[in-house]
């Protein structure tokens, strides 16, 4: 308890520090933001996600190649 106590009569001692570290902090946050929101950023610099690809035993599918493992591969003619 005498740490805490020693600790607030510091702060309490020095309230000019404690201000200038809080408005330096603020004037730099709103430094960062507004450079963020005038920052123009051409429209290629977005996430495009590849075509998802997987290696089977039949070779390398792509998404749109679903396997057909139960659909024949020729038609049955009967007769």
């Amino acid at each position: 308890m005498n740490t805490c106590k020693v600790t607030l009569r510091v702060l309490i001692a020095h309230r000019i520090y404690i201000l200038i570290y809080l408005i330096g902090i603020g004037v730099m946050m709103l430094a960062l933001g507004g450079s963020e929101l005038s920052a123009s950023r051409p429209v290629g610099d977005t996430f495009t996600p590849g075509k998802a690809t997987w290696r089977s035993s039949t070779g390398t599918r792509t998404a749109g190649e679903w396997p057909t493992r139960c659909a024949p591969t020729s038609p049955s003619t009967t007769s």
